[in-house]
Parts: structure tokens; sequence; C-alpha cells
């Protein structure tokens, strides 16, 4: 992506609950792009706006991505150590959460790291990736791994559905992420498989960068699978591979799709609805008051401890 080419595409409604009521949230730079992050009042949601348009992206993560972070036809030993640690985390934090995996897609699987994983763990797994960087995709193939350019590809080859879907770190790039996880339900996962996601957590990461196209936090992330039609079997908070950083710098969780009588879209709950409830308990313990309002706060949207940034 030529650095002549500016952020141009407005968001007009919030993704997840679809209100247009946003207020400025963070300005920055990185890689020489100057960018903007909004914060949907309604429900909390961080997203980057203007954006790029769709043909942008696609030529960026076909061509540049792995570039502007330094990687090239053969990526770096650290890059490779990182996703390797990543992927087994994920891959043990799935099996101690499900069992009889027989097929997996992984969505933006980069070097192929959670698909050995799974063969690993899950050994009758057939295991496949969807991979824009062709120099990415030529490296799982040398690993003996199938990977596939696009979704459509994907699909004109492969006609049965997944037991599986993995997206690790890949969700924070989509500027429509209610889309792509609606269509994966409808159209990619069984409707008794599960998925797997990891995305950057927005109070323990630094996640303001040209890639990014949405900033999650516990409760967003959730709001965004509820909405979808999905059920959150379990989730945690955590720094891995990054174990000498004392912050939740990541957020992974296991969901699996409801019934079609139970998907309908759910009513979201606004960002102030905790703080409404807060003050009904404020006469109660007018003491305590403090402690509480923090504890509550952390409970209701897995803040953790907020990451300083600059704007």
């Amino acid at each position: 992506m030529a650095r002549s080419i500016r952020p141009s595409v407005t968001v007009e409604r919030c993704s997840i609950c679809e209100s247009t009521n946003f207020s400025d949230f963070a300005k920055c730079q990185h890689e020489g792009f100057d960018l903007s992050y909004k914060l949907c009042r309604y429900c909390g949601l961080v997203f980057m706006s203007p954006g790029f348009t769709e043909v942008e992206l696609q030529d960026f993560y076909t061509n540049e991505y792995w570039n502007l972070y330094g990687e090239n036809a053969k990526p770096k030993e650290m890059l490779l150590r990182d996703q390797e640690a990543r992927a087994e985390h994920l891959a043990k934090f799935l099996a101690e959460s499900v069992s009889g995996i027989h097929s997996h897609l992984d969505i933006g699987c980069s070097t192929g790291g959670l698909m050995l994983a799974m063969r690993r763990t899950f050994p009758r797994v057939e295991t496949v990736g969807i991979e824009l960087s062709k120099d990415h995709r030529a490296w799982c193939g040398r690993q003996g791994l199938t990977v596939y350019p696009s979704l459509a590809a994907l699909q004109r080859a492969i006609k049965h559905r997944f037991g599986l879907v993995s997206l690790s770190h890949v969700l924070e790039h989509v500027a429509h992420p209610i889309e792509l996880l609606m269509l994966i339900r409808s159209e990619v996962l069984s409707p008794d498989g599960f998925l797997l996601i990891e995305v950057p957590n927005l109070f323990g990461h630094c996640s303001f960068e040209v890639a990014h196209a949405v900033c999650f936090c516990k409760k967003t992330l959730m709001d965004a699978l509820n909405v979808s039609g999905y059920s959150v079997l379990t989730s945690k908070v955590h720094n891995i591979p990054r174990t000498d950083d004392p912050r939740g710098r990541y957020i992974t969780v296991v969901a699996k799709p409801r019934s079609r009588e139970a998907s309908r879209r759910p009513v979201i709950l606004p960002v102030w609805e905790p703080v409404v409830q807060l003050r009904r308990l404020k006469g109660m313990s007018r003491r305590g008051w403090p402690q509480l309002a923090l504890r509550a706060a952390v409970k209701a949207f897995g803040l953790g401890r907020p990451l300083a940034r600059k704007d």
C-alpha cells in the first residue's frame, strides 16, 4: 500500500450495535499513516474511522502486510517462535474445553503454526488454512499444509463444513467483523462446531496500527459474538506468549453457534448500564463505594489495567 494512500472511508454505523453516536478516542501515526479511532458511545466499540477501501485492504494484505513488519518470503525466527508458542497455547486451551475435533479451518493462518499444533493435539484432525500472503502460503506449502488464498477458493475446493474454525489475531483486521462472523456461522462452520478466536485486548495492548480496523476489549468481543449468533463457552485474558508482560494483552474465546430459534439479533448492553446499576447501589454502601465501583467495572468490561496511550 503506497504511503500516498490515506484512510478515506468514513464509518457511518457501529458494526456491533448500529449506533451513529461516536466520539473521538485516539489519534496516532503508524508506519507513515495518520490514524483516527472512534468510540461508539452506546456499546463501547473502538474502531478506525476513516478507514481503507476493500480493494486497498485486499492489496495490502496480499502484497504488503508482512513487509511492513519486516517479514518477507522467509519469516523471521522471532515470528516463528512467537507463533509456535501462541499456537501451542491455543490448541491446549481448546483441548481443555472441547473434544472430537475432526476438521479445522484456520482463517488467516500465516505460517501455519496453529495448523501444525492442531495436528499434534488432535491427531485425527483434517486441517486447512486461508492466507492472503502468497509468501506465507508458499511457506505453509513447504511444510505440507494445504492453504487457500481466499474463502471463495476454499469453498470451490471443499464442500463440507468444519467442526472448528479459528481466527487468531484476524478479527481485529476486519472492517466488518459481524458480517464475517455471520458468514462463518451460515456457510462455513458446522451447526455443532466450535469457533476459536484470539484478539489483542485494547486495555492491555497498544492496538492502534494501520492493520487494525477494530480494537476489542472483552465486553465488545462478547457483544460481537452475541450479535453474530454465537454462545461463548469459555474465555481467557492472558499474556501468552509475552510471559514477561504483566498486562492482559490478549483475549481468547471458544464459542459455538446458537440454534436458529435462539439466533435472533439480541439487545446489546449499553456501556452506561453498569454505571446506572452502580449508582443505585451507591446509597446502600456509601463507605465502600469506590472499591465496589472498581470491582464492578472490571467485571462488566474485563478492563484489567488500562494501557496508557499517547493520542
